[in-house]
């Protein structure tokens, strides 16, 4: 009975074992086509360094595409002495470009930002994360100096889809795992019923009457009868008969 057991515990390990590493296995091909497209944007962004220089030019556009998740930083330097108009807006025409400026130089109605400088160079960044682009709008074609360093760096990302598919999965993983445990002690429990209802099987059934005593022990000294042909107790020699 306890090799038997032994055997059922083991086969449990091995099967609860050899779920997790199937589970493991598709998840990793499953997963593997993902890894490969974020590690090939990621190839694909790293490397733009851009510089936009604007001089005597009343307009220019710089437009970038980030994807799963990559942001955007853009360095810009601005040398003038006059008023330049600039706007970074994502591809739904939002500004996503905040700046540490008081709201009287932001124009609202266009998403424009108004800067009047004399005589100074300014320096500072802006940062999105959706695909956009830049629109640098000179006012002042002949002293005007613009210039902005277009710097993407990427982000690691996982589709929020897949996320929610990996967290599915392993809550199925932990309810398997479980419901196998709950089967191997109810196969237990019904296995050890069995094994004792054997066990109780083999043992003779005590007499509860006392007819049924009558027949099978002696009822002078209670001894089991074990010759029931015999006609005197081999015990204490009493007569069966009477």
């Amino acid at each position: 009975m306890k090799l038997q057991e032994k055997k059922r515990n083991i086969i449990l390990v091995v099967g609860i074992i050899s779920f997790l590493v199937v589970e493991i296995m598709v998840l990793a091909i499953l997963i593997a086509p993902e890894i490969k497209r974020e590690k090939e944007q990621r190839n694909q962004v790293k490397d733009i360094d851009d510089t936009i220089t604007l001089i005597n030019e009343s307009y220019k556009k710089y437009e970038f595409a980030l994807e799963g998740g990559y942001s955007a930083n853009v360095q810009y330097e601005i040398e003038t002495n006059a008023s330049i108009l600039f706007m970074i807006v994502n591809e739904d025409g939002y500004d996503e470009f905040k700046e540490d400026r008081s709201v009287d130089d932001i124009d609202s109605d266009n998403l424009f930002h108004d800067k009047d400088i004399e005589d100074e160079t300014e320096e500072g960044s802006k940062s999105a994360e959706s695909n956009g682009f830049v629109i640098i709008h000179n006012t002042d074609l002949e002293h005007a100096k613009v210039e902005y360093e277009i710097k993407i760096t990427p982000s690691v990302s996982i589709t929020p889809g897949y996320v929610a598919f990996y967290w599915l999965v392993a809550i199925l993983n932990v309810v398997g795992i479980v419901i196998v445990i709950i089967i191997a002690k109810s196969r237990k429990k019904n296995y050890s019923k069995r094994e004792n209802q054997k066990e109780s099987e083999k043992i003779p059934a005590v007499p509860t009457t006392s007819i049924e005593k009558s027949k099978n022990y002696c009822t002078s000294c209670g001894e089991p009868i074990k010759d029931p042909s015999s006609r005197f107790c081999e015990s204490c020699g009493a007569d069966l008969t009477k």
